[in-house]
């Protein structure tokens, strides 16, 4: 994994510049169709009703082996840790199907709710100088362009405290056109849409998966306890279930003891790279 470190020109444009970074390739044609094939499985029973097919469900982690296999992809994860530090863990998954907008529902000039915000609900709040606290990788399974309904990124709003009103789509706004296979890494702090219009023909079908601190609680249900001892200790730290508690009480989220945190002897020897 060593050879995927977050380089100098990575730090700099995911801290003091644009706030995101892309990594081509990050996985296989292979990885990619195993992984679609775990969505097409399972996103069905997530369908609302009056949606045309939109789904965007949480806590998959459970739901199928081929999302275990992305929490340690070895062309992101040390970047992660390279960005967060070892102590780590996944609080956070989701999967996102967005098929092509049905005819007549909307066209180009009308307004658009594009659902700007930052993540972690009330992680943002109440002050305007969010910390850096999490970090969301989008893995993106099909070809996006520009009228897939690609997510929308402001460049540099980690940087900056206000939202673009929700019906806009500001000057600094970026499509994340990618294709299969492509990785998108974000901090919590980065503005980014929750929609955009899908013109295409194809149907837009990404997975995402958000590391933050072990000692912040998971945003979703992580129902993942059928795993402990099952995977090998990397995916258990990553997974949450590795824990422990110390002698004196004191968790092991804080003080973490060589079991928790086996991230720590692959990448402690180099201090994280934090902001300037």
């Amino acid at each position: 994994m060593r050879e995927h470190r977050l380089t100098e020109d990575e730090r700099i444009a995911f801290h003091q510049t644009r706030g995101y970074l892309e990594i081509p390739g990050a996985l296989s044609d292979e990885q990619v169709d195993r992984i679609t094939a775990a969505v097409d499985r399972h996103a069905p029973r997530f369908m609302q009703p009056g949606f045309w097919g939109l789904v965007n469900a949480a806590d998959i982690l459970g739901l199928d082996d081929a999302f275990v296999e992305l929490i340690d992809c070895p062309k992101v994860l040390p970047k992660i840790c390279d960005l967060l530090g070892w102590n780590i863990w996944v609080y956070h998954t989701h999967m996102n199907v967005n098929p092509p907008f049905p005819a007549g529902a909307w066209k180009p000039g009308d307004p658009f709710m594009y659902s700007w915000h930052r993540d972690g609900g009330v992680m943002q709040l109440p002050t305007d100088a969010a910390p850096a606290l999490s970090i969301k990788v989008g893995f993106y399974l099909t070809d996006v362009g520009e009228d897939g309904g690609p997510t929308f990124i402001a460049e540099g709003s980690h940087l900056e405290s206000t939202l673009p009103g929700q019906t806009s789509l500001p000057p600094n706004a970026r499509p994340m056109v990618a294709r299969r296979g492509t990785a998108v890494i974000f901090g919590n702090r980065v503005v980014h849409s929750g929609l955009s219009p899908n013109l295409s023909t194809i149907t837009r079908k990404a997975v995402f998966v958000a590391y933050a601190y072990r000692w912040i609680q998971g945003l979703d249900r992580q129902s993942v306890a059928h795993l402990a001892g099952t995977t090998d200790p990397v995916r258990q730290q990553l997974l949450g279930l590795s824990s422990t508690y110390r002698a004196d009480g004191r968790s092991g989220r804080f003080y973490p003891t060589e079991h928790d945190v086996p991230l720590r002897k692959l990448f402690g020897t180099v201090p994280p790279i934090m902001p300037p």
